[in-house]
């Protein structure tokens, strides 16, 4: 029968190829690493398609119909109908 209370026989260490993608907590404190501030923005500038558009039509529709309170008429009395 197994101990349920065992502790895993796994082994958990990585193998560290030569050619990985990304990095690690000792490159990183180490200094080892390059960032591309055009590449990054480009990606994020990619990411957000579909949402430009929408957002620079709020934006217009918010600030144009900002600048229309001024032109309204102010609203007059209230006056009873006369029902006859």
């Amino acid at each position: 029968m197994n101990d349920i209370y065992a502790t895993p026989e796994a082994d958990l260490a990585q193998d560290i190829a030569a050619d990985r993608a990304g990095g690690n907590i000792d490159d990183a404190v180490a200094g080892n690493f390059e960032v591309n501030m055009l590449e990054t923005l480009g990606e994020a500038w990619r990411g957000l398609k579909g949402f430009k558009l929408k957002c620079l039509i709020a934006i217009l529709l918010y600030m144009g119909l900002g600048y229309l309170p001024p032109f309204w008429p102010e609203p007059g009395p209230i006056r009873a109908s006369s029902a006859s």
